[in-house]
């Protein structure tokens, strides 16, 4: 969920587009989930991928996102590329990216519903 919309923030009106020219603008919804509920299905619909754009507020930008998402998102994403790109485990490039602590490795059968 966006986070601005965990917030009820209304999200309208907002335009996505894709890499491709393909565009999705929506008015108004009945809420802010009804609204990324339909984000979401055109999201999946342009491949998973796209730019979106909203109105929000400085002050609503600093209270109510995530700060650094982005970039940490393209630290890790860039860590892991490397990693496969040179034939190195990528979950040891994220660990040392983020300076993590492998907790669990593989699955527990016995668990799994």
């Amino acid at each position: 969920m966006f986070v601005p919309a965990m917030y009820r923030k209304d999200l309208s009106p907002v335009c996505l587009v894709n890499e491709r020219g393909r565009r999705a603008a929506i008015l108004q919804a009945q809420s802010p989930k009804d609204m990324e509920n339909v984000l979401r299905h055109a999201a999946i619909q342009m491949g998973g991928k796209g730019g979106m754009t909203l109105g929000i507020t400085k002050e609503e930008l600093m209270t109510k996102t995530v700060w650094y998402s982005l970039s940490r998102a393209y630290r890790l994403g860039h860590a892991v590329m490397d990693a496969r790109r040179k034939g190195l485990n990528p979950i040891q490039a994220i660990l040392r990216t983020e300076n993590g602590k492998l907790l669990l490795n593989g699955i527990d059968r016995k668990s799994v519903v």
